[in-house]
This record gives C-alpha cells, sequence and structure tokens, in this order.
C-alpha cells in the first residue's frame, strides 16, 4: 500500500493507493489468488513461470474476440486452433519477456502515474469519480491482493512506456512521406466484369461415378473427430443467489454503512497553509487573526509553493484523498470555517473549506432491493468461495467419482450430450476451459476427475470423461449432402473461372467491355466500364479494388487479369495510373501521416526487439498444450 504526501506542481495532496486492476477480472479469477486448482506451468521464461491457468484464461479471451469478430460465421473447426492457441501462448511470453527486459534495466514509473491510472479506472468510478467505497468492495469481493495489483500496475505501465519510446525514436524524412503521398493517393483507371459462380450451378450435372471419385479424393475432410461424453458439477453463482435470504435487518444496516461511505464521499473546496514549525503556523494564524487575507498570508508564509501562489487552494478534495489528521480536521468544519493548527508527516497546517458538495443517498424504501441484491450476491460470492474449495478438495481426493463432491455439496450430477474436441456448441459445452480439460491426458487417458475450472459468468466446474469413441471417416451416405454440393460449387466456379479467362482473352483497349462478354452472359455478369478510382472507394467491390492496385504499373499499354472472389470470379482491366499530388495534402494532414509512419517504423522496432530477446532468452514450453 502506498501512503504518502505527493508534491504537485498545482499543490500538496496526500494520495491513499491502495492498488488498481488493470487486467479484467475475467483474466485472473479468484483461485489464482488463494492457491485453488494446482496450476500447471504452460511455459516459463528465465525461470519466470507462465502457469496453465493463465494460458487457459488468456486462450478463453481469444475465442471471445474472434467470436466477437466473426459472428455467426465463427466456427473453431475451420480454424487451425493449434496454431491460434501457440499464438496466444507466444503472445504471454513475449509479456514475460518485456516484463523481465524493463526489470534487468531498471525502468520505472512514477508514482503519480500509478495515482492517475488507479482513478482513470472506470471500474472504481461512480457518476464519472473515482469511489474508495465502490474500490474497497470490489477488492473484497474478489479476495485480491491490493499490493500483487499495484505491482502489475507498474508493469503494465512499463510496458507501454517501451513501446511508446519506439515510436517517439523514429524518424521519417520528407522523401518517405512524398513517395508515401504518392502511393495512398494513386488513383487508377480501372474496369472490370463480375462472373456470379451461381449462374452456372444449375447447369452442374453429377453422375454417382462423379460423386464417389470425389469424396474417395476428399474423404479425409468428412472425418468425424473423438468425441467424449462428459459427468461434471457445477457450482453457479446465480443458483447460489436464489438460495439466499436477506432480511430487513441486513438491509438497514447496509443501508447505514452506505450512509456513512457516502458522506465519507462528500466532497470539498479546501485551501491550506503549510508551514515547517509549530512556531511559524502561529505566526501564521495571528496574521489572519489580525485581518490578513488568507491568500496573503498564504503567498507570504506557506512552503506548498504550488498552491501558495493561488491563494493556498488544492482543488476539490474526498476525505480518501489526504492524510488522516488533516481529512479528519478538514471534514470537522463548516463552509467558511477555518481550522486551527493541525500537524501532519508533511507539516502545520492551517485549513479552510470553502465550499461543501455533498453526496446523499436515497431513501432506503426506495433502495431496499438494490440493496438486497448486493447482500445476495455477495453472500452467493462467500458460499462459492467455500464450496468451490470443497469441490476442488473431494474431486482431487477422489479422482474416479464426482459423487462424493456431488453429496456434499447436495448438488447433482449434470452430463453432456456427445462432443468434440473443437466443438462449436452453446452453453456449457462451449467454455474453452471445459473442452481443454476434457481432451487433456489426465481426463481422457487415465478417466481422472478434472482440476477446478473457472468458466465464464463466475461458475465453478469438475468434469470428467464417462464415454468416449474414437475418431472416424463417415460413409459417403452420411454426408452425401455436403459432399454433392461442394463438388457441384467447385465446377461451378470451374466453369466460372474458363468463362473470366475468355473474356480477358477478348478485351481491347479503348473498346467497351461488353464487346468481350459472352452473349448468354449479358443477363447476369456485372459490368463496369473502366474510371478512375482512389484506393478507399467504397462503390467498388474491395476484391476487385484490392487486385486492381496490385497490378504492375505498365506504362502506355493495358493490363489485364482474372480474380476469383467471393460470388465467383472477375476479370480486371487496368488502363492508367495517376500518382498522388503533393499540393492536394495540407500541413494537418502530412503531420498525420508522419504520426502513422512513426508508429508503424516503432512497430517494426518493437518486434525488433522481441526477436531479439527471444534468441537471448531460456524458454521453456509445455507442448502438451498443443497436442
Amino acid at each position: 500500500m502506498l501512503q504518502a504526501i505527493r508534491d504537485r506542481t498545482q499543490g500538496w495532496i496526500a494520495y491513499v493507493i491502495v492498488a488498481i486492476l488493470v487486467v479484467p477480472f475475467a483474466l485472473f479469477g479468484l483461485y489464482n489468488y488463494v492457491g485453488g486448482g494446482g496450476a500447471q506451468e504452460a511455459a516459463s521464461v528465465d525461470g519466470e513461470e507462465i502457469s496453465r491457468q493463465q494460458f487457459d484464461q488468456a486462450w478463453q479471451q481469444r475465442q471471445s474476440e474472434l467470436r466477437q469478430v466473426l459472428g455467426d460465421q465463427f466456427d473453431l473447426s475451420q480454424l487451425d486452433s493449434t496454431a491460434l492457441r501457440r499464438d496466444t501462448l507466444n503472445e504471454l511470453i513475449d509479456r514475460q519477456l518485456l516484463i523481465n527486459f524493463s526489470e534487468e534495466y531498471g525502468l520505472r514509473v512514477s508514482d503519480a502515474d500509478v495515482v492517475q491510472a488507479l482513478r482513470s479506472q472506470p471500474l472504481f468510478q461512480v457518476d464519472g469519480r473515482f469511489s474508495s467505497e465502490r474500490y474497497r468492495d470490489l477488492l473484497a469481493q474478489n479476495r485480491l491482493s491490493a499490493e500483487a495489483y499495484e505491482s502489475q500496475l507498474r508493469r503494465d505501465l512499463i510496458l507501454d512506456l517501451v513501446a511508446r519510446s519506439l515510436g517517439v525514436s523514429t524518424f521519417v524524412n520528407s522523401r518517405e512521406l512524398d513517395q508515401v503521398i504518392a502511393l495512398q493517393w494513386q488513383e487508377r483507371r480501372i474496369g472490370w466484369v463480375e462472373v456470379p459462380q451461381s449462374v452456372f450451378v444449375d447447369d452442374v450435372s453429377l453422375s454417382q461415378s462423379q460423386v464417389e471419385d470425389y469424396f474417395a479424393e476428399t474423404a479425409a475432410q468428412y472425418q468425424q473427430p473423438e468425441q467424449v461424453q462428459l459427468e461434471y458439477v457445477l457450482l453457479d453463482p446465480a443458483e447460489l443467489e436464489q438460495q439466499v435470504d436477506i432480511t430487513d435487518e441486513q438491509i438497514a444496516a447496509r443501508y447505514q454503512q452506505m450512509q456513512t461511505a457516502a458522506q465519507s464521499q462528500s466532497a470539498r473546496q479546501i485551501r491550506h497553509i503549510l508551514t515547517e514549525t509549530e512556531a511559524e503556523i502561529t505566526a501564521a494564524l495571528e496574521a489572519l487573526e489580525q485581518g490578513d487575507s488568507f491568500a496573503q498570508v498564504a503567498s507570504n508564509l506557506s512552503i506548498d509553493r504550488g498552491s501558495a501562489g493561488n491563494g493556498g487552494a488544492l482543488g476539490l478534495l474526498q476525505q480518501g484523498d489526504v492524510e488522516e489528521a488533516f481529512a479528519n480536521a478538514a471534514w470537522a468544519l463548516a463552509e467558511g470555517q477555518r481550522s486551527q493548527p493541525v500537524q501532519t508527516s508533511a507539516g502545520w497546517h492551517i485549513i479552510e473549506v470553502t465550499e461543501i458538495r455533498e453526496s446523499s443517498l436515497a431513501p432506503l424504501d426506495e433502495m431496499a432491493n438494490e440493496i438486497a441484491d448486493e447482500l445476495a450476491a455477495a453472500e452467493a460470492d462467500r458460499l462459492l468461495f467455500e464450496q468451490g474449495n470443497t469441490l476442488d478438495t473431494l474431486a482431487f481426493e477422489n479422482p474416479d467419482s464426482l459423487e462424493p463432491a456431488a453429496n456434499a455439496l447436495g448438488v447433482s450430477i449434470r452430463t453432456t450430450d456427445w462432443v468434440s474436441r473443437n466443438e462449436d456448441g452453446d452453453g456449457f459445452v462451449s467454455e474453452p476451459a471445459v473442452l481443454s480439460a476434457a481432451f487433456s491426458q489426465p481426463v481422457l487417458e487415465r478417466r481422472e476427475n478434472s482440476q477446478l475450472l473457472e468458466l465464464s459468468g463466475g461458475q465453478y466446474a469438475v468434469v470428467r470423461v464417462s464415454q468416449y469413441r474414437e475418431a472416424r471417416e463417415q460413409t459417403l451416405d452420411e454426408v452425401r449432402e455436403q459432399v454433392e454440393s461442394k463438388l457441384r460449387n467447385e465446377l461451378a466456379s470451374q466453369a466460372a473461372q474458363e468463362a473470366a479467362d475468355r473474356i480477358a482473352g477478348r478485351i481491347v483497349a479503348d473498346q467497351p467491355l461488353t464487346n468481350a462478354v459472352d452473349a448468354d452472359l449479358m443477363a447476369d455478369a456485372v459490368v463496369a466500364e473502366p474510371r478512375w478510382v482512389q484506393r478507399g472507394a467504397s462503390d467498388v467491390p474491395s476484391g476487385v479494388r484490392s487486385a486492381a492496385f496490385r497490378l504492375p504499373r505498365v506504362e502506355g499499354s493495358t493490363a489485364v487479369d482474372t480474380i476469383q472472389t467471393e460470388t465467383g470470379w472477375a476479370v480486371l482491366q487496368l488502363s492508367g495510373v495517376r500518382d498522388g499530388d503533393q499540393d492536394d495534402v495540407d500541413e494537418a494532414m502530412r503531420e498525420q501521416l508522419v504520426q502513422s509512419l512513426r508508429q508503424i517504423d516503432g512497430e517494426i522496432a518493437f518486434e525488433a526487439i522481441l526477436a531479439e530477446l527471444r534468441a537471448q532468452a531460456r524458454i521453456r514450453v509445455n507442448e502438451d498444450l498443443f497436442n
């Protein structure tokens, strides 16, 4: 914990810093801090461990991000999950490398930076302002170590400092800038013909032998993966909350606590005079009593030079912002009153309150339901912690069965349907931690209970495999519809490509593109005659635009190319290129480009440093994570 008086250019303030959560609660759950679950090493970097639980949580977050980006198109089975898991672990390794680097070279951030970061966290704010009560409550509810989080914050700020400093140190010369403008504002004269694949689908006729031959070549794509059925015990805070009864007495007691806290959160405009000795503060008090203005005495006698030139004003403060002795004196004053001399670790003060902004609560009857919900949630968290420890212990002591744990907790053992390693289901089996545990060596091969798993929504579970079936190749009859659909689309794509190639061969410079299109395709093809377009033209299909700006620049001639698109094939014609004009870019835009280029160069330098740190470090990876 930090608690000291800080000197600032705007005045004297004592900051009380307990900690800051710079990593979301979802990433570092309860059992990381109480030692539950028996975390296993995922990797180590020069002896610094990255736990299996850290990796599982990062992997869960990565999948959540992919779901948000891809939406309904998210299908983990269609992605290279091994590569994605390795990328996730590499990010954790890179972070540890930079932490080690910053510690080796003694990189530091100031306490003021920590203070600012703490107060800017929306998680700890109420009505846009930092709330000490909310901060303390969140820590208590999650049983988190304040000191550990302050250390984590400092590390994150240092890592950000390393990344930003590389961007600041890069240099962009005028020649580079001119080249970027020439390319970025470049225009190209392009025309195109889109040939939809769908035009040819109905014309595709498939024979039995074609389907059978195609299936024989692609049978591996239709393999049914290994699957398991699971038994599990689930602890759900929402279910526990429904079991909690909250009395009127508990609600009233909590409301009284909130009233006390609200009073402590009231803000006050305060000014002060600070001296080193009691004799000096007595002289200041005598000057005030003789009629000298507070601002004049502060200017003449206060040793807090940051506030002395501003009439002694410290600004709008809360009780938690200042040292206890200072706060007790200031919050005992009415508006317009000043104190007798007060001693703190900084010296001797005379304090005056110039404005009071009270915090108030709604009446108890209006807040009763909200308080009851809050108390029920807190009690459910307590029960979850206790039952989580019980489940973890009994599942470990009885690795061949979940019944002892279920009986002790008074809950039922639940089951799943068949699930595969890359299941993209809903609910319980969509949890990455569940699938990772289900197909781990202890659970799958030795048929043991899993360790305690932390799931989304604050749930915890232990799983075990009840049944298993091996991977197998499906028969043609099982997947005939998929096979025929895929073969039909491939043949239609080939037909569309052949049509596009014919069109490309007929294109003549300075002649309309419609002259090159087959007569029977005119009704379905999309023809765009040549025109000047920029890189960001929104009225040009993105695939067409990207391909057109990748075509080589050939002076005095026409370039033609065919590309595959999302809907079929397209033919491109490039008949002119003109570079961006330097005079079209104003100084503000040029400066923005310089900043962008510096950022890109900084990222390149950052990656180079990471590569060098990797080359020099002793890194050990648990390859079982990818099996």
